[in-house]
């Protein structure tokens, strides 16, 4: 009699499987006999992933995150992963091969660091021995963008107070960078001492291109006499730069203090105003000086010079007395020549520039001219609008403000001259 014997591998993983067959009879010499089965199960991996895309949203340049990507055997063989390839040099993964048993999973790391701004897409090319699929597909989107940068005015803040007295200082930061700056403020301090300080603001976010500035209160009534430390920590999303530390010296005196920022600044000719910094613990500012070219401001904390382009091709120098009390304190400003105004003499060569001064439209009269060049008398240049005739170039300064300008004229034999113009429209 033949018996027929179904196998069912549903379920098993590839292997070998061994079982017994017992067939039990009245036969009285073998009334048991036992057969031996064995199973070969040829299994098959099937890979899976527990998504199909990767975003890794919006990623300060030169700044690396990173995200899972989980990669399941639903098969019932061994899964062999050969290689990860990603089509994109942003993106990268330490992971090349690995194996992933039946019913198991395994977590990949992708990363994405940009090198540049703008959107990034890449594809990872996943190569396993799954027969169904040798290679699966995950897409990654990411973009790069130029992060914050933050600047700040200062990194030591030295002021000076009376005993009892209370003070308001400001510190100045900016973010010169093209995404949002989020920052916070915290104080640190170097004694168990922590309230004769505090800060206005602790935390806020700051546009590229805009300036901030943090109040910060000094109260000296329980203080005496002597040097206080404290620092202001400035925490940020700078990725270059994602902790500023700004140390404030405070001195507690009766003594009458007066410092200036500056005892003395040069600047270019085409500056027109200085800020001088006053540091006192008197409230009694004043502020003099003898020279006729300046004027100034007074802000108790601050004087503000301000005064014209200067002109001349000779420097000039300018004293600001400050007194706070009895104590006295003295700033030169020194301006520089104007280097752009070495004239050549009306005489020095055969060039003509009608008329003068002018309306609109400028004659030069030359036919040795190379090229020509208009500044204004702070150095800047502009772009000239003009014809050539056969003897005259004809210049149009329509567009311009009333004011001297500088015809820079460079002839064909490699000479060249500056003019001055004074235009009246």
């Amino acid at each position: 009699q033949e018996i027929t014997i179904t196998a069912d591998a549903t379920g098993l993983n590839g292997g070998e499987y061994s079982a017994d067959i017992v067939i039990e009879s009245n036969d009285p010499e073998n009334p048991t006999l036992t057969i031996p089965y064995t199973l070969t199960v040829t299994g098959s991996p099937n890979m899976e992933v527990n998504t199909s895309e990767l975003d890794f949203g919006d990623v300060f340049v030169g700044r690396e995150v990173s995200l899972l990507l989980q990669i399941t055997n639903t098969g019932t063989e061994t899964l062999e992963v050969s290689n990860l390839i990603i089509n994109d040099a942003n993106y990268s993964t330490d992971e090349n091969s690995f194996s992933v048993a039946p019913g198991e999973s395994s977590m990949i790391e992708i990363f994405y660091e940009p090198q540049s701004e703008g959107s990034h897409s890449a594809i990872l090319n996943i190569e396993s021995n799954d027969p169904n699929q040798e290679t699966l597909t995950v897409e990654l989107s990411a973009s790069g963008v130029v992060p914050p940068e933050i600047v700040v005015q200062t990194t030591v803040i030295e002021t000076v107070i009376l005993p009892g007295d209370y003070k308001a200082k400001y510190l100045t930061f900016s973010n010169v960078g093209q995404a949002d700056l989020e920052w916070t403020a915290t104080l640190d301090f170097l004694s168990d001492d922590t309230s004769w300080l505090y800060l206005f603001e602790q935390t806020g976010s700051l546009s590229p291109g805009s300036d901030k500035s943090i109040g910060i209160g000094i109260e000296a009534r329980y203080l005496i006499n002597g040097f206080y430390h404290a620092s202001i920590l400035i925490y940020s999303n700078d990725p270059s730069n994602p902790l500023e530390v700004i140390n404030l010296e405070l001195e507690v005196t009766n003594q009458n203090i007066l410092r200036l920022g500056y005892e003395q600044v040069e600047v270019e000719a085409s500056v027109t105003n200085v800020t001088i910094p006053i540091e006192t613990n008197q409230y009694d500012v004043q502020v003099s000086s003898v020279s006729n070219w300046i004027a100034y401001e007074n802000h108790q904390d601050e004087v503000i010079v301000s005064f014209t382009i200067n002109s001349s091709t000779s420097s000039r120098n300018a004293s600001i007395e400050v007194t706070a009390g009895e104590a006295s304190a003295t700033c030169t400003i020194i301006q520089k020549a104007n280097t752009v105004l070495d004239v050549s003499p009306e005489n020095s060569s055969n060039l003509n520039l009608f008329p003068n001064p002018n309306y609109g439209e400028l004659n030069i009269s030359s036919t040795e001219i190379a090229s020509l060049e208009l500044m204004d008398v702070s150095g800047k240049s502009y772009e000239l609008d003009y014809v050539k005739d056969a003897e005259v170039i004809r210049v149009n300064l329509t567009q311009l403000n009333n004011g001297i300008y500088y015809v820079k004229i460079a002839m064909n034999d490699g000479t060249v001259e500056i003019k001055k113009v004074i235009l009246q429209k």
